[in-house]
């Protein structure tokens, strides 16, 4: 993989990443009757997350800090994931213990995901500490408090802004989000129905190809809806179990998956 590849693949990703996580909290919000509760409950969940995920690991935090340093002087991106390598050989050399089964075992696209995801939570908690001033210094103080007190590491984001989006404004509970761009977000564009697409996640989901067919698979359905900006009628439930009776009833609504099929060999003949 060279420089410039890595490169583009952790910036395609970091924005994806942030997309995902920005709009998901949005919609959350959106859709709360309680608006001021659920936004508490969000920060203190993105918080808590982003401890255990990047933090509360040493060793783990010491490779990110390490990353942010050099990345945000304009190393190459290549030279970050080279030393990486080179740190862990070192360690397989002298016989030392790696402290991290990650980084111990991750090959390069895996180690690029994970600085992806660790920089767009960076810019995501950025975003909520800036909409959200009080309700986050709050939510922050009480975690360190009891970090302090099990002398873990503190909570402390480095500022990692890299222009995303643009700030979303949120007056008088209606969201409006400004996005810089739109050929980055993934998009349902399957016409106007939603039908199919819930259909698509029920057929992925039984055929174990998502979280191997466990867990609720409505709210698993309602999940991706928000990834792929599709937005559910309330009613979206009862809409597919009649389009379901409907299959059941001898008609043929199969034809999402006869033009998934067709699409796949017309591809495979190129």
């Amino acid at each position: 993989m060279t420089n410039n590849t890595n490169e583009n693949y952790f910036q395609e990703l970091e924005l994806k990443f942030y997309e995902i996580m920005k709009q998901k909290f949005l919609k959350k919000i959106q859709i709360a009757r309680n608006k001021d509760l659920v936004i508490d409950e969000l920060i203190e969940y993105n918080l808590i997350n982003y401890y255990y995920c990047f933090i509360s690991n040493p060793t783990r935090n010491q490779i990110l800090n390490n990353f942010l340093y050099k990345y945000e002087r304009g190393l190459s991106f290549e030279n970050v994931i080279t030393d990486i390598f080179e740190n862990r050989e070192a360690h397989k050399r002298h016989k030392i213990k790696y402290e991290d089964s990650f980084f111990e075992k991750a090959n390069s696209f895996q180690i690029t995901k994970y600085f992806a995801k660790f920089t767009a939570y960076q810019c995501f908690i950025d975003f909520i500490r800036e909409e959200f001033p009080e309700k986050y210094s709050k939510h922050e103080n009480n975690l360190n408090k009891k970090a302090i007190k099990a002398k873990q590491e503190l909570i402390s984001p480095i500022p990692f802004k890299r222009n995303i989006n643009k700030i979303t404004v949120i007056e008088n509970n209606n969201i409006k989000l400004e996005k810089d761009t739109n050929d980055l977000i993934i998009k349902w564009t399957s016409g106007n129905s939603k039908t199919e697409f819930v259909k698509l996640i029920y057929a992925l989901f039984n055929a174990k190809f998502i979280n191997n067919g466990k867990g609720e698979i409505t709210k698993i359905v309602e999940e991706l809806a928000i990834a792929f900006n599709v937005e559910l009628s309330k009613s979206w439930q009862s809409n597919f179990s009649k389009n379901k009776n409907y299959t059941n009833g001898g008609h043929d609504q199969l034809e999402l998956f006869d033009k998934i099929k067709s699409a796949y060999e017309e591809y495979l003949k190129k």
